[in-house]
């Protein structure tokens, strides 16, 4: 099975583009990883974060099926920020789009305004 297939089937949500927001009011753009580094997957404060050599970021709250994520996490390397596990939070809009469509790209990622991109 291929490792993205694998990923929604354990219920991971894909949020490179999205805005991130964090507690101390700052706001940012989560960015692919840098295609070509291969798997790279870590966790923290229960949140899994996996990204994948064409670049996306996919998170999940655990528990998961861990010898199904095994299957993805054995293909790559334990080291990677983690998203949204220390209290930064997403638009529900934007985490109800990808439910339906991980390909789902926002409009404000087309927008000229400046932003903090947060690359994990």
């Amino acid at each position: 099975m291929e490792a993205r297939e694998t990923l929604i089937q354990l219920g991971f949500l894909r949020i490179d583009g999205l805005m991130i927001f964090s507690p101390y009011n700052q706001e940012g753009e989560i960015q692919e990883r840098l295609p070509g580094d291969g798997i790279r997957w870590d966790g923290n404060n229960g949140v899994i974060a996996v990204a994948l050599p064409n670049g996306e970021v996919w998170v999940a709250l655990g528990p998961i099926d861990e010898e199904l994520f095994r299957s993805i996490s054995s293909q790559g390397k334990k080291g990677l920020w983690v998203p949204l596990s220390n209290g930064e939070y997403l638009y529900w809009r934007d985490v109800y789009r990808r439910l339906r469509n991980p390909d789902w790209i926002p409009d404000y990622v087309f927008s000229q305004d400046p932003v903090i991109r947060w690359r994990p």
